[in-house]
């Protein structure tokens, strides 16, 4: 087959855009996407071309699939199989691959508690908010290493920082601090006026990578994780004298 890598739309696409990488295969039996590259040709590859007058032929068929993937996907047919555009040459990885392959991680989102527990807090008491991290998912301080067209690549995921939004206008951060519970946590906020409201907050992740065993660098671009609090219900609380029961 033949094996090359084109802009997903034109050969105008601009430097850096996607790309695909692509194989013809000619529709010979005994040719298949994931055979060696050798071109086998037959007559009945070329009389389907001659039949439908779409061009010299063979026909073949042309598979696509994103970089750094395994799945050929069949995209189209073609009676002109070596009539394709200058294309960059095939295996070259680029910032762009390691990039999409960060924005891809399956990454964990932190789960937020309140303390006090159940949903309800009180107007003008301290309401303190914590997140930790769950057990599944990519999280700050681990390593994802993948194999992109054939070199191995090692993301180590770092925290940016959160931002704490209360849902009452109110926020605090960007803060690198995951709160706590009382009396010690330091994400607190104290509501004003009886509502119901859903907090939220969002932690900022980036990494660093490498190339095989090459030096560690910084990935530009970071991807945004967004944890939704339990609902809070705020209410005001009244005092009452009673009468001593004695």
């Amino acid at each position: 087959p033949i094996d090359q890598r084109f802009p997903r739309e034109s050969t105008s696409a601009p430097a850096g855009g996607p790309v695909f990488e692509y194989k013809v295969v000619i529709d010979c039996s005994a040719n298949t996407v994931d055979g060696p590259d050798e071109t086998f040709s037959c007559q009945s590859a070329i009389a389907a071309c001659e039949r439908s007058g779409e061009g010299p032929g063979p026909r073949a068929t042309i598979y696509t699939r994103p970089p750094g993937t395994d799945r050929w996907t069949p995209s189209g047919t073609t009676c002109h199989p070596t009539d394709y555009p200058a294309a960059p040459a095939p295996g070259v990885l680029t910032l762009a691959d390691i990039q999409r392959a960060f924005h891809e991680t399956p990454f964990a989102t932190p789960i937020g508690t309140i303390q006090p527990p159940g949903g309800t807090t009180l107007v003008n008491l301290p309401t303190y908010f914590a997140l930790t991290w769950p057990d599944t998912g990519y999280r700050p301080g681990q390593t994802r290493t993948l194999t992109l067209l054939g070199r191995r690549v090692d993301l180590h995921l770092k925290l940016v920082h959160h931002t704490y939004d209360f849902a009452d206008g109110t926020h605090q951060g960007p803060t690198t601090s995951p709160g706590g519970p009382y009396p010690t946590g330091d994400i607190t906020h104290t509501y004003r006026h009886p509502t119901t409201l859903t907090p939220t907050a969002d932690t900022t992740l980036t990494a660093d990578f490498r190339i095989d065993t090459g030096p560690w660098q910084p990935l530009p671009g970071t991807s945004v994780q967004t944890t939704a609090f339990p609902t809070l219900s705020i209410r005001t609380a009244t005092n009452r004298l009673h009468p001593d029961p004695s």
